[in-house]
């Protein structure tokens, strides 16, 4: 979190990007930070760079970090489906709530209300079908549900203009990324997300977490 948390630019969290950073300024920011004495409560004035990079690869100081780090596909899903759960929670229910049990879709949030990888997957699938149950009952949805960037500036407008009680639609660092760098990483390489997602180190740490619970020791008897 903070103020300049991208990790690919330096905008604010918005729908709108600010400069790519660049490897090259990860260090000039790093070293004037350490320069300036690690000044803890400035940390914005230094675009949050106040430590130095954990790897060093041999790589021009001027090429873009968005081309050499892929965006977290699972994350950024998972991200996405929230927020437009959250959205549907409130305009379309129990009508939402009713359609998630037909497909076996259950909450499964790591924080508040929302769906892990598998469940957020099987919204995705079945967008279409959300799509349509929701343009049925509340059709005057039908035009921001085409474009999802426009499905946040329009909610955030709609919500704004009518006060839906209970709902602050904010642009989170996820969508951020979403609308503004997933863009940059997939033209540089040519390819989709998928051959860099997180899902097989989540599932090896899924797979360890019982032995790391039957072999773990606590400090005091370590």
């Amino acid at each position: 979190s903070g103020k300049y948390a991208c990790l690919y630019c330096t905008g604010l969290c918005s729908l709108t990007s600010g400069d790519l950073r660049r490897f090259g300024n990860l260090d000039y920011w790093s070293q004037k930070y350490n320069n300036d004495g690690c000044p803890t409560k400035k940390m914005s004035n230094y675009m949050n760079v106040i430590n130095k990079r954990l790897i060093y690869l041999d790589e021009d100081p001027d090429t873009l970090i968005v081309h050499k780090i892929a965006p977290p596909e699972l994350h950024l899903m998972m991200g996405a489906v929230g927020v437009l759960g959250k959205v549907l929670l409130i305009i379309y229910d129990p009508g939402f709530k009713t359609w998630l049990s037909l497909y076996h879709i259950i909450f499964r949030g790591y924080h508040g209300v929302g769906w892990d990888g598998n469940n957020s997957n099987k919204i995705l699938k079945k967008i279409d079908l959300l799509e349509q149950a929701v343009i049925k009952e509340i059709p005057e949805y039908e035009t921001i549900i085409k474009n999802f960037a426009d499905i946040l500036k329009s909610l955030q407008n709609d919500i704004h203009d009518a006060k839906i009680e209970g709902l602050a639609l904010k642009t989170t660092w996820k969508i951020h990324i979403i609308v503004n760098h997933i863009y940059h990483f997939i033209k540089y390489h040519n390819m989709g997300l998928g051959n860099f997602a997180e899902q097989a180190g989540e599932a090896v740490h899924a797979k360890f977490k019982p032995t790391w619970k039957r072999y773990k020791v606590s400090t005091e008897h370590s």
